[in-house]
């Protein structure tokens, strides 16, 4: 897929290290987003950094001082300090002494957090995107249908300051305005995986994803029964499930709220246990059963293959069935819009 955000291509490592089930937003790779190496070539060591620190550990003490970054960013090394302290943008290396020493890529960080909140952007939320890898073409552009445009600057600001709120006005207005394909791929999962790189990262900010997550639910929830009522014949129905051991969720709350903007009416059931799900196909007679994983580790080949003969058609949603080979008759759903379109084509 072209796009960056799709249901959820984030792998999480956070609850697979602390069981935390909420952390959905990051990046497949091992190395934490953001986080800069010192090149291995010297960029010179350091005017006034002790003779010991030179011999005894000499790839610590290259790089530059909070002086020397604080006059190439433009601001006051007490602000260099509060950054490291708050948003975990501090530099890669130190000193056998403990002296802070950074890279051209902390610095280059720095600076794209600069250009971000002269641009108009809050601090907090130019901080995470000043975390992802060092990028002219993905830096977002004020005013444009991107991550950083008006609607997503104010979600950003309303869940920085824990305004529940503030975060549900935001995302109401984003659907209404957007609709759920795109405030989900263009708005919601672009902050919510910059919320889960700044706890990786920094180790703060997860009570923000918890509050960001549980508002946008009931937003996408509110947005689905609104666009229900505007279609009380209902015509396509669909079941959108997940397998027993996945813990996450939310994309299926977004494709029914799709859906719903199209007439489908979807049943949103969560995880459930193969004789429920079995129960609820008997008992809904859907014509589409989505079965949702989100990792490769959550998928279940066994169960997806038992609903094959109880409805007319049987997806696999997510990322997470990309590693199994499926079955000729199951398509394979791996991001949000293109489920919409399947779902559609398959109503029509």
């Amino acid at each position: 897929m072209d796009k960056p955000c799709t249901w959820m291509r984030a792998k999480c490592r956070i609850c697979e290290r602390s069981a935390r089930p909420d952390h959905l937003f990051l990046s497949d790779t091992g190395q934490v987003p953001g986080t800069p190496r010192l090149p291995d070539d010297a960029n010179g060591n350091v005017p006034g950094a002790a003779d010991a620190d030179k011999s005894v550990e000499p790839a610590a003490a290259r790089g530059l001082s909070v002086t020397d970054v604080a006059g190439r960013v433009g601001v006051a090394a007490a602000t260099l300090r509060a950054w490291e302290r708050r948003y975990g943008l501090g530099p890669s290396g130190r000193t056998t002494g403990g002296h802070r020493r950074y890279s051209m890529a902390d610095v280059a960080a720095l600076q794209r957090l600069q250009r971000l909140t002269h641009a108009g952007m809050p601090v907090a939320s130019a901080a995470l995107l000043a975390l992802e890898p060092a990028s002219q073409d993905n830096l977002p552009v004020v005013g444009e249908r991107h991550g950083s445009d008006r609607l997503a600057r104010r979600f950003a600001a309303a869940v920085d300051m824990l305004d529940a709120d503030r975060i549900a006005r935001t995302a109401d207005a984003v659907l209404s305005e957007r609709g759920a394909a795109s405030g989900w791929t263009e708005v919601f999962v672009p902050q919510l995986q910059a919320l889960g790189k700044r706890w990786e990262a920094t180790g703060q900010g997860v009570e923000r994803e918890h509050l960001a997550v549980s508002v946008l639910q009931a937003a996408l929830v509110r947005h689905t029964r609104k666009n229900t009522r505007r279609h009380p014949q209902p015509g396509t129905r669909v079941l959108a499930a997940a397998t027993p051991t996945e813990l996450h969720t939310l994309p299926l709350d977004a494709l029914a709220a799709a859906l719903a903007e199209a007439g489908i009416v979807t049943y949103v059931l969560g995880s459930l246990p193969k004789t429920a799900l079995h129960t609820a196909v008997a008992d809904t007679s859907p014509a589409v059963v989505a079965l949702w994983a989100r990792s490769r580790q959550s998928t279940d080949l066994a169960l997806l293959r038992g609903l094959l003969t109880r409805a007319p058609v049987v997806c696999a949603a997510g990322l997470g069935w990309r590693g199994p080979s499926l079955p000729r008759s199951v398509p394979h759903l791996p991001d949000l819009r293109t489920a919409v379109d399947a779902v559609l084509a398959w109503s029509s």
